[in-house]
Order: C-alpha cells, then structure tokens, then sequence
C-alpha cells in the first residue's frame, strides 16, 4: 500500500493533472493566491471600520474564496488557448 501511493510515483500523476486543467494550475499558483489575500485583507479592514468586526471576518473570508476563483479563472482564461484557433490546427492537420 505505501508503494502505491509514494511520492515518487505520485508526482507525475499530479504534474498530469495539473498540466491537462488550466484553471486547477491557476488555483495552486501562489500569485493568484496573494492577490486573493490582498483583496480579502483589505476588504476586511474596511468592514471592520465601517461595520462591525464580525461582519469583517465573513467579508475576509467571502472576499477570500471569489477573489481567488475570479484570479485564477481569469488566469485559465490567458492561458487557455481559443477555441477557434483549436479548430484551425485541426483542420489544417486534416487536409494534410
């Protein structure tokens, strides 16, 4: 069982994974996810000032999660190749 599941023979599945779904490369940057701190940090102080500290610690973690998903869909989006230009690869692919 510890054979099966040793890091070696892990990371190449994970590297798989990983390189096949944009938006999960996207998710485990740590830039999107610096960003993400950023705007929940600041989302919070401002509530904190503004409302009430506890409406400060849901905002920072509401903030948190949309913002971190939003960077990192927004990231997939860039890296993401369009689809028409899928398309054309294929079809020139086809005619050869």
């Amino acid at each position: 069982m510890a054979r099966e599941v040793s890091p070696s023979k892990l990371n190449p599945k994970l590297e798989e994974v990983v390189q096949s779904q944009p938006l999960l490369e996207q998710l485990l940057s740590f830039k999107v996810l610096g960003k993400a701190v950023a705007v929940a940090a600041v989302v919070a102080i401002v509530f904190y000032f503004l409302l009430s500290p506890i409406l400060a610690g849901v905002g920072l973690v509401l903030a948190f999660f949309v913002s971190w998903y939003a960077f990192a869909a927004k990231g997939a989006d860039r890296v993401r190749p369009v689809d028409s230009e899928r398309d054309d690869d294929a079809s020139s692919s086809d005619s050869e």
